[in-house]
């Protein structure tokens, strides 16, 4: 984890094109979003912009767990929400 940012893979298939946002949570509150534009194919790296308060709070909490909410959206409206949790390293 870089000091203001997550990095995390997003991949998708079977659709061409996709929007799509991610936002990361730690004890119920916000600490960052993204939103990306994904083809098709090999994974992407994207990084999660952390507020301010978001990098203090895992700063303080230490080993706090991560609720990444990833929503896709593909070109025909079709949408698609994963959940994954995690500790920083």
């Amino acid at each position: 984890m870089e000091r203001r940012a997550l990095a995390v893979l997003v991949g998708i298939g079977g659709t061409q094109v996709a929007k799509v946002e991610l936002v990361a949570r730690v004890r119920g509150r916000v600490i960052g979003r993204a939103t990306v534009a994904v083809d098709e194919g090999q994974p992407h790296s994207v990084r999660v912009l952390l507020t301010r308060g978001g990098s203090r709070s895992l700063r303080d909490l230490g080993s706090a767990r991560i609720v990444l909410a990833v929503a896709a959206t593909d070109a025909e409206g079709r949408r698609t929400q994963v959940i994954s949790r995690g500790r920083p390293r």
